[in-house]
């Protein structure tokens, strides 16, 4: 057995004993959820283990499905089918499981991710920054998908900034002509509010304003929205979705808790924080670390070199934006 994985059955014992110490704790605040990384990483026993405990904590599974070319080609490979038929034919695919990325999906992966009422978290900025490509977003609405908006990671998209990130999405998938219907600024803040709650096995907590739900409420500022000119019969979430900014945010509330104030935070000095982080990380690399960056930068030709040619570029993508 390689030392550097733990055997299953542990694992999954260690995985649920968190959900035992910490899930729906601090009044419901703390949710746990599982995370199967990918189908190349984990093996089939692990997916379905991580996936029943979800099931037993009524939480949800998130995975990352299809981010690259080389996954897709990588499940071609080992399976003989698609990531997502894989999983499929596991039984994988259900409600609660939430597919991560999805760009090199195909037409049969979509009606399968469908019909299984699978969730889709869509990550543009991510998969644009680190050149995975485009996720047909637009086609898995039509075909009934629910798509939650991520950013993947908070360091990926360097402003944290998910306002920025609907209106990423609502502009990104417009496909030039008048055949094509747009996906719409209801659709996007659907995908960061309600969705978004789903995707996290929490939806009877939050993702609207309902009686009996926690009251997680952003207040905004209006002056600079409505600046120059606003008609009155302007939609307030078109408004919302291709104009506010993290600076319009004024108040913040946390379950009915005050997190922030006029902009500002209430719970945490922000300055000081800052100041903090930049001096841990302004420390001069240790010798390790150098040795790694030198290696990562000596390896990375070689990496290049062997996925070049891996895969025939013969396909037609789902988003065509011009002609050659």
């Amino acid at each position: 057995m390689n030392k550097g994985y733990w055997p299953i059955d542990e694992l999954l014992g260690a995985s649920e004993d968190l959900f035992k110490k910490y899930h729906r704790n601090h009044n419901g605040r703390l949710t746990i959820n599982t995370a199967p990384t990918n189908v190349h990483r984990c093996t089939d026993e692990l997916m379905m283990g991580l996936k029943a405990l979800s099931n037993k904590y009524g939480s949800s599974c998130h995975i990352h499905v299809l981010e690259t070319i080389y996954q897709k080609y990588f499940a071609l490979n080992r399976y003989g089918c698609s990531a997502v038929k894989h999983l499929s034919d596991l039984g994988f695919l259900k409600p609660e499981i939430v597919c991560g990325h999805s760009v090199w999906v195909t037409e049969d992966d979509i009606g399968l991710l469908s019909e299984s009422d699978s969730m889709v978290c869509h990550n543009a900025s991510s998969n644009l920054r680190v050149f995975s490509g485009i996720a047909p977003i637009a086609d898995m609405l039509q075909s009934g998908i629910q798509i939650a908006i991520g950013t993947d990671n908070m360091t990926i998209n360097d402003d944290k900034d998910m306002f920025q990130e609907m209106r990423l999405v609502l502009k990104l998938h417009r496909i030039p002509g008048v055949e094509f219907d747009p996906i719409t600024p209801y659709q996007i803040f659907a995908m960061a509010t309600q969705n978004g709650a789903r995707a996290l096995g929490i939806a009877e907590q939050v993702g609207s304003i309902e009686v009996g739900k926690l009251a997680d409420i952003a207040i905004l500022k209006t002056n600079r929205l409505e600046s120059p000119f606003l008609h009155e019969d302007a939609s307030i979430v078109d408004v919302l979705v291709h104009r506010i900014k993290e600076q319009d945010v004024h108040t913040v509330l946390v379950n009915g808790d005050l997190v922030v104030k006029d902009g500002e935070t209430c719970k945490i000095d922000k300055t000081r924080l800052f100041n903090e982080i930049k001096s841990a990380l302004s420390l001069p690399l240790t010798s390790t670390q150098l040795e790694h960056q030198a290696l990562a930068k000596s390896v990375m030709p070689f990496l290049k070199n062997f996925y070049a040619g891996s895969y025939k570029q013969d396909f037609d993508t789902f988003s065509k934006y011009n002609a050659v």
